[in-house]
Parts: C-alpha cells; sequence; structure tokens
C-alpha cells in the first residue's frame, strides 16, 4: 500500500503531530509547533490543504534531553549523530527539535514564546506576526526558491 499523499498526507500529519504534542504535554514538556505542523490547521480553511514533511517543534534548552529520551521512547532515532532531527520508520515524518530559532535573541525568543497562540489545549504555535518571521526568516536561509506552498502560506 502506498502512504497517501496530498490532502491525506496533510491530515495524517497532524495527527501525528497531536499524538506527539499528547505525549510531550504527558511528560511535561511545553512545545510550540512551527511550520507545517502549524500553519495546516492556523492558516487553512482544510488542514489537510497544507502538506508538510516533517514536525518542527520548537522546545526551551532546558527540555532538550527530557524531549529526546520522549523520542527515544516511542521508537525515534537521530538522523545523523550531533544533529536534532528524529527519524523512525520509512514513511514517517521526522520530527526536528529547534531549541531556539535562530533569528531571535534570548529576550526575543522569551517573548516570542510568550506570545504563543493555541489551537488546541495541547497545540501551541507561534502567534501570526511571529509565524510571519518564522517563514521569511527559515525560506532566506534554507530555500533560496521560494516553494509556491510558502507564497500560499504567506497570503
Amino acid at each position: 500500500m502506498r502512504p497517501p499523499t496530498g490532502f491525506g498526507r496533510g491530515v495524517l500529519g497532524l495527527a501525528e503531530r497531536d499524538a506527539l504534542a499528547r505525549t510531550f504535554h504527558d511528560a511535561a514538556i511545553p512545545v510550540v509547533w512551527l511550520r507545517g505542523a502549524a500553519w495546516a490547521e492556523q492558516l487553512y480553511d482544510q488542514p489537510g490543504e497544507r502538506p508538510f514533511e516533517d514536525l518542527d517543534v520548537w522546545i526551551r534548552p532546558a527540555d532538550v534531553a527530557a524531549a529526546e529520551t520522549v523520542l527515544t521512547g516511542l521508537g525515534y532515532r537521530p538522523a545523523r549523530s550531533g544533529e536534532r532531527v528524529w527519524v523512525r520508520a520509512a514513511g514517517e515524518r521526522p520530527v526536528d527539535l529547534h531549541d531556539g530559532l535562530w533569528y531571535l535573541t534570548a529576550d526575543e525568543a522569551d517573548a516570542a514564546w510568550a506570545r504563543a497562540v493555541s489551537l488546541s489545549p495541547l497545540v501551541k504555535v507561534l502567534a501570526p506576526a511571529d509565524a510571519a518571521w518564522e517563514l521569511v526568516a527559515h525560506a532566506a536561509i534554507h530555500h533560496p526558491e521560494p516553494k509556491p506552498q510558502w507564497i500560499e502560506d504567506a497570503a
């Protein structure tokens, strides 16, 4: 059986995010979801409309070890030594742990964390203005050729 694509893959991604959100919550690890894992629900009428390939999650630096322990307990392992990208089975989305947002100072990151908004009792995402900065900063550094999806995200 082929893995779902398009709308189905987006819906499945949100289910994966929500399962991880529950696990982090149960382990008392606060998180803020970034990029596709946030924007699919935050910016689109139908969450499945926004595909995404990984689960980007922002954690506080003090929670890195605990988050890695949680992921290990779920069967994830680091994709490569020294990175915070975690993988499990083929076809599942990797989990990308972020212990900061590189374009923000510590005080700015604290303020962005405080402004994060709840999509549900377990899912927090960046406030809209902070999400816009994240979109621009991520695209500028990691993807010199903008993806049409990001133009739609920004609209």
